[in-house]
């Protein structure tokens, strides 16, 4: 009798170690939302295919895996932000919202619709970031995981664009 329940025990310990733990919400495909009317998750993923708007609501996590795209809005609280560390081509896009930590690996493409944005490096991680959103002129600051800045590209405001082609327009009137 002894020996089951030892057996029992183990198998349970073994099967509880080696099934991944689950996130509380998963995107698996297709184009989704995620706002205020979700409340509070700890844990979001997005996988394969799926593409995810959040605009609202608070989470702990929002984790993006193979293939999977975000886009980030005002109004959406995250802790942390990460692409999963063996993910391969995910795309996050960030246009607003309340950010603490922002970590991207591999593969991962993060473009940061912003302007007036500096890098902070740190001695023992990627350091810190922070910069006006283009989208509605709030400040953010976040912390960037380690590896996370090489894959960050800053998008900068519309008005650059068209001074650039007015520039562009007067030197070629000179000529």
């Amino acid at each position: 009798m002894v020996k089951k329940k030892i057996f029992l025990v183990a198998v349970v310990l073994v099967l509880g170690v080696s099934l991944p733990a689950q996130a509380d919400l998963v995107f698996e495909s297709g184009y989704n939302t995620y706002d205020d009317s979700d409340g509070y998750n700890s844990e979001v993923w997005v996988t394969n295919d799926a593409i995810l708007d959040v605009s609202g609501g608070e989470m702990t996590k929002l984790e993006i895996n193979n293939y999977g795209a975000a886009n980030i809005f005002e109004g959406a609280n995250i802790d942390s932000l990460v692409s999963a560390y063996q993910a391969e081509d995910t795309l996050i896009n960030i246009y607003g919202g309340d950010i603490d930590n922002l970590i991207a690996y591999n593969t991962c493409e993060v473009h940061l619709y912003a302007y007036d944005v500096t890098y902070h490096p740190d001695v023992y991680d990627s350091g810190w970031i922070e910069g006006v959103y283009i989208s509605n002129n709030e400040p953010f600051l976040f912390s960037l995981g380690l590896w996370t800045y090489p894959n960050l590209t800053v998008i900068p405001e519309p008005t650059t664009f068209l001074l650039f082609g007015l520039g562009g327009l007067l030197l070629r009137r000179r000529k």
